[in-house]
């Protein structure tokens, strides 16, 4: 009786996995034959009824604009591209928040809050912010004055 339930059990989780065919060897080892990584992984896509990612296809170009434009914002859902290790823009509005933080908008729409006393950030400087430890981002001035910011939008 134990071993009817054991196995009416595993009939329950494996059954639904067990239910697609098998590809067929032939094709697998046509996939496998391909020597460029990227027609190999399209052949085992097709196979394998994946469908296909447009940022794979995108061209180099769309995939820099992209990550330039993401610099800083969190995307726990998606996974992390690869990231410039800074960018440099010019501060064209600064700004106190509800909480009388600093908000730094730059030049290419980003908006930053500073998490520190930004009294010394100008309007019109030009700022680095780079990738620092632990997901956060530092930002240095034209007079080598470092802050600790966040990405808003």
């Amino acid at each position: 009786m134990r071993s009817r339930k054991f196995r009416f059990a595993l009939w329950l989780l494996l059954g639904p996995g067990l239910a697609h065919a098998a590809p067929d060897p032939a094709a697998i080892a046509t996939c496998t034959a391909i020597s460029r990584p990227p027609a190999r992984l399209a052949c085992y896509d097709a196979l394998f009824g994946v469908p296909s990612d447009s940022a794979a296809t995108a061209s180099p170009q769309d995939r820099t604009a992209s990550i330039e434009a993401d610099f800083g914002l969190r995307h726990p859902s998606a996974p992390a591209p690869t990231e410039h290790a800074s960018i440099s823009a010019r501060i064209v509005a600064v700004a106190l928040d509800g909480h009388q933080a600093v908000r730094v908008t730059l030049d290419n729409h980003d908006v930053w809050l500073v998490l520190e006393d930004g009294s010394r950030i100008g309007l019109g400087d030009t700022v680095t912010i780079r990738k620092a430890a632990m997901s956060s981002y530092l930002m240095t001035t034209p007079d080598r004055h470092v802050y600790r910011v966040r990405r808003v939008s």
